[in-house]
């Protein structure tokens, strides 16, 4: 059994039907999917090529899809009255006439043969701030050997900051945000995978939630999670009916 993953591919679907169907929306890249791999072939590649210990709900989650892209962005035809009415109040809001939003996550050939951070910087080298991130006793040159892009988010723009995911052994995936400038900051939070990909759907693909995860923001250190309440409270606010 597959478990909550095998819901994901379905939740992306709804997604994209949720943009395609909004007024003020218009999508820039259909949604797609990687076809689902079978399970001794993702063991295999992961065991034999990436050099990394891949976990198990990596492994599930590719089972499922090898990856998916989806993009879209409010149409630029929209009268600024129309869009000022819509983003007025204190809803969250994808409507922004420069920003496109959706999500790109790499297929798992991608995803295990990307090359490791070797630049990657992290911010921090305390050992104690290192731990609220990856666990105790790994140092920052393991960390970015251990992390590879999952969710290039910003691929549409060009742009180099993605989200990531930290695969270490004996430590369930860890999705963690690394800026433009090949940045990591251990201070920032860091999500399950699961949880990632709830919050990232809520938002209907949001780039500015993913810009303040990545560390430009405000939120706090540690493990990141939202309530079921917050994600519906999301999903009502973003994509709302028009006033």
């Amino acid at each position: 059994m597959l478990g909550a993953v095998e819901s994901y591919k379905r939740q992306f679907e709804a997604l994209a039907r949720a943009v395609e169907a909004h007024p003020l929306c218009e999508v820039v890249q259909p949604l797609t999917f990687g076809a689902a791999l079978e399970r001794a072939a993702i063991d295999n590649f992961a065991d034999v090529f990436s050099g990394l210990v891949v976990p198990e709900e990596v492994r599930r989650f590719y089972q499922v899809m090898d990856g998916a892209s989806f993009f879209w962005r409010a149409r630029s035809a929209i009268p600024e009255a129309t869009m000022s009415a819509y983003n007025a109040g204190s809803h969250p809001t994808c409507m922004d006439w420069e920003r496109t939003n959706g999500f790109s996550i790499v297929g798992i050939a991608e995803l295990l043969t990307a090359p490791a951070f070797t630049d990657l910087r992290v911010t921090e080298r305390s050992p104690e701030i290192l731990a609220t991130v990856a666990g105790p006793g790994v140092s920052s040159e393991t960390m970015g050997q251990s992390v590879r892009p999952f969710d290039r988010h910003l691929r549409h723009d060009n742009e180099d900051g993605c989200v990531a995911l930290l695969m270490l052994p004996d430590v369930e995936a860890r999705v963690v945000g690394i800026t433009d400038s090949g940045t990591i900051d251990p201070k920032r939070p860091w999500m399950r995978l699961t949880d990632y990909l709830d919050y990232m759907i809520a938002m209907c693909g949001d780039q500015g939630g993913r810009y303040e995860f990545s560390g430009l923001g405000d939120l706090s250190s540690g493990q990141l999670r939202f309530d079921a309440e917050s994600l519906t409270s999301f999903r009502n606010g973003i994509l709302r009916p028009l006033p």
